[in-house]
C-alpha cells in the first residue's frame, strides 16, 4: 500500500515539518511520500496536495499535527481489513501540559460541558466505529484517494469545517479508530481560544444555513442573546439564576475531574467566554452569509508544492 501524507502551511518551515517526518515510521507493508502544500487557502491547498499525489490513499495531517510512530501502519491495516471503508480518522489530542490553563484547555474540549459531541476529536475515547463529521478532524483525516478526487474534494468556501461539508455532501462511511491519533500543541492563551472560537462559530454558521441537522449548534447563539439579557438586566434573580447554576455546574465537574484547585475557579470563566465567542461566531456568520448574502469566496493568490519524501518503491 502507498500512501501520500499530505501537510498544508501559509509558510514553509523545514525544521517543524521535518518532525512530522521524523516521527513516521517506515514498514514493509506500506510505503508513504510526503508532500507539503504552501499556500493561503487551505482547502485549496488540500485538493492541489491530493491531485498531486501518487498514493493509494491520502493522509492530511496540519503542520502542528504530530503523529503517533505508528500511525501510517494503524491506518493501513484497518483500510485493508475495511476495504469497503473510504476514509477514516482519529482523534487529534492536545498535547499534555502540566499548568492550569492547559488542564482548563484539556477539560473544555475533551468533556461533554465543553464541546458536546465534537469531544471524540479530541478524546481517544472507545472502540473502533462507524460515525459521521462529528468525531472526524482534518488534521487527522485518511481517505481513498479516487473516492476524493471523484467525490469534488473539499469546498474552498466552507474553511474551517471543509471536512464536515465533504462528509455530509457525500454521506458515505466513515471509520473512527481511537489509536490512530495525533498529537497538537494547545492554545497558548484565552485570546487565542476565543478567536479560535469565534472562527469555528462562524464556520458552522455556514451548515445551519444548509443542513437542519445542525440546529444543535444554535445553542451557543441562543447563550449570546441571553448574554445580552442578563447585561440589560444585573440585579434580576430570576434573570441571573441560570447563569448561576450554569457557572455552578461547570465549577462542580471540574471539582470531580480535577480535584481541588484553582482550574474550579478557571472553568467556569473559560468554558462560558468560549461558549459565548462560538455563539457570536454563529450569529456573526448568519449575519454575514443569510441576512447579507455575502458568498465569501475564497482564492488562493499563491501556491507552492514542495516533495519532503518520495516513495521508496517505484
Amino acid at each position: 500500500m502507498q500512501i501520500s501524507v499530505l501537510i498544508v502551511t501559509r509558510q514553509y518551515l523545514e525544521k517543524d515539518i521535518a518532525l512530522k517526518h521524523a516521527q513516521m515510521l517506515e514498514s514493509d507493508d506500506y510505503d508513504f511520500e510526503v508532500l507539503v502544500g504552501v499556500g493561503d487557502n487551505p482547502s485549496l491547498q488540500r485538493n492541489k496536495l491530493a491531485e498531486a499525489a501518487g498514493g493509494e490513499y491520502l493522509l492530511f495531517l496540519d503542520n502542528d499535527s504530530d503523529p503517533r510512530p505508528d500511525l501510517l501502519k494503524k491506518y493501513a491495516e484497518l483500510a485493508t481489513r475495511n476495504p469497503e471503508i473510504k476514509i477514516l480518522g482519529g482523534p487529534s489530542l492536545l498535547s499534555p501540559e502540566k499548568d492550569e490553563w492547559n488542564r482548563v484547555l484539556q477539560l473544555f474540549f475533551t468533556s461533554p460541558l465543553g464541546i458536546g459531541p465534537f469531544r471524540s476529536r479530541y478524546n481517544a475515547t472507545g472502540s473502533t466505529r462507524l460515525t459521521d463529521e462529528k468525531e472526524l478532524i482534518l488534521s487527522n483525516f485518511f481517505v481513498q484517494k479516487a473516492y476524493f478526487l471523484d467525490a469534488g474534494g473539499f469546498n474552498k468556501n466552507f474553511y474551517p469545517g471543509e471536512e464536515n461539508e465533504f462528509l455530509k455532501r457525500n454521506r458515505v462511511k466513515a471509520l473512527y479508530e481511537p489509536t490512530a491519533a495525533v498529537f497538537r500543541l494547545p492554545r497558548k492563551n484565552i485570546a487565542d481560544l476565543l478567536e479560535q472560537m469565534i472562527c469555528y462559530g462562524k464556520g458552522r454558521a455556514k451548515h445551519l444555513l444548509f443542513n437542519r441537522e445542525d440546529l444543535l449548534f444554535l445553542i451557543p447563539a441562543f447563550l449570546v442573546l441571553y448574554a445580552v439579557l442578563v447585561f440589560l438586566n444585573p440585579m434580576n434573580g430570576v434573570i441571573i439564576l441560570p447563569l448561576l447554576v450554569y457557572l455552578t455546574i461547570i465549577a462542580l465537574f471540574t471539582l470531580l475531574k480535577l480535584g481541588l484547585c484553582p482550574e474550579v475557579l478557571m472553568a467556569p470563566f473559560v468554558f462560558g467566554l468560549a461558549h459565548l465567542f462560538y455563539g457570536l461566531g454563529i450569529w456573526t456568520g448568519i449575519v454575514r452569509y443569510k441576512i447579507f448574502r455575502q458568498s465569501e469566496e475564497r482564492a488562493m493568490t499563491y501556491f507552492e508544492l514542495i516533495k519532503l519524501k518520495s516513495f521508496s518503491k517505484i
